[in-house]
């Protein structure tokens, strides 16, 4: 269970649509801040471990974060 709160969350959200992400890199990016696993975000997304991996990876890349704190940093300090 995240400890964002709903706002945050819908902050976040809101401001990762501006960003040069896809909808799944947006997508998994939701669902790996609200402290899902990579097993869990495959099992809802319907798509392998692997492929997850693969597109937090991107995320990261396309951010210039190296770690979730990092993505998580960057998230908050734009939003608040």
């Amino acid at each position: 269970m995240s400890c964002l709160s709903d706002c945050t969350l819908n902050k976040i959200q809101s401001y990762l649509t501006k960003l040069n992400l896809t909808t799944r890199e947006r997508e998994i990016t939701v669902l790996w801040i609200k402290d899902c696993n990579y097993k869990e975000i495959a099992l809802i997304i319907g798509i392998s471990e692997s492929t997850v991996r693969k597109h937090i990876f991107n995320v990261y890349t396309k951010l210039g974060v190296h770690s979730k704190i990092g993505l998580l940093s960057l998230l908050l300090n734009e939003i608040l």
